[in-house]
């Protein structure tokens, strides 16, 4: 109990010394039960968002970007925001493809264009659009310079060419 006079009791008045026995002042269970549908979804999708940045977008296999989108679909197969992000794994592992190209490691990058392919076959994504956008990289960044490689050297040694 406060004492007369002490700097503390005129701060902290009795009643809020006083243990809550009001059950008006007592939290509601109510605002601590599971999460409403809209707020699970959007908390899916600011950790898919954030996973994506870290480039985290199948592994871990618990906590990916990939995982947040779906099951974001799995509440609402249509939320543009979720079909957007698999798509933005999409052209991640697209980037990652064209930097393994480019160093001159064709296996990496066509490893990463068989990730980008298993994200394209998510449902709900326009898996024919994105496959097309995959197909012609490898076109570009493989099967044109091979054809062009196959022609020169058939050129140089004519029948003897073999490839």
């Amino acid at each position: 109990s406060p004492v007369a006079g002490d700097a503390d009791s005129e701060l902290m008045p009795e009643e809020l010394l006083a243990p809550a026995t009001d059950p008006a002042l007592l939290p509601n269970a109510a605002d601590y039960g599971p999460p409403l549908p809209e707020e699970r979804v959007r908390a899916l999708l600011d950790f898919g968002q954030a996973l994506l940045r870290t480039q985290r977008l199948l592994l871990p296999a618990e906590a990916n970007a990939v995982l947040m989108f779906s099951r974001v679909l799995a509440i609402e197969p249509a939320n543009a925001e979720a079909i957007a992000g698999l798509e933005g794994v999409v052209d991640a592992y697209l980037a990652l493809a064209r930097t393994e190209f480019d160093g001159g490691k064709v296996d990496d990058g066509r490893a990463y264009l068989d990730r980008a392919r298993q994200v394209a076959m998510t449902p709900g994504l326009d898996r024919v659009a994105l496959e097309k956008r995959l197909d012609e990289e490898w076109k570009r960044r493989v099967d044109g310079p091979l054809a062009r490689a196959r022609a020169a050297l058939e050129a140089w040694k004519g029948d003897e060419a073999q490839v």
